[in-house]
């Protein structure tokens, strides 16, 4: 499924050590508009692990930016995903 491997591609980049902020920022955005589509895109985003990256990202990231993508990110994948 395509969906899936840019998820993890996406996911990926906001926990690589070497992405720059601005490309962890730029990646939970795309998240963010992917999760906006519906329950079965935050679903989707969830079972890829999702939850567990973006926490991590935000847990160490070092700029605020990103960490307010990653927690509205957060947010908006617990909100009407009631699975998750």
């Amino acid at each position: 499924n395509k969906i899936v491997g840019c998820l993890y591609t996406l996911l990926e980049i906001i926990n690589l050590k070497q992405s720059s902020e601005e490309n962890k920022k730029l990646s939970l955005m795309i998240l963010q508009s992917i999760a906006n589509c519906g329950r079965n895109y935050k679903e989707i985003i969830c079972e890829c692990y999702g939850i567990r990256s973006v926490a991590e990202c935000l847990a160490k990231s070092k700029s605020e930016k990103t960490q307010i993508e990653a927690r509205f990110l957060l947010e908006s994948l617990a909100k009407g995903n009631p699975k998750f």
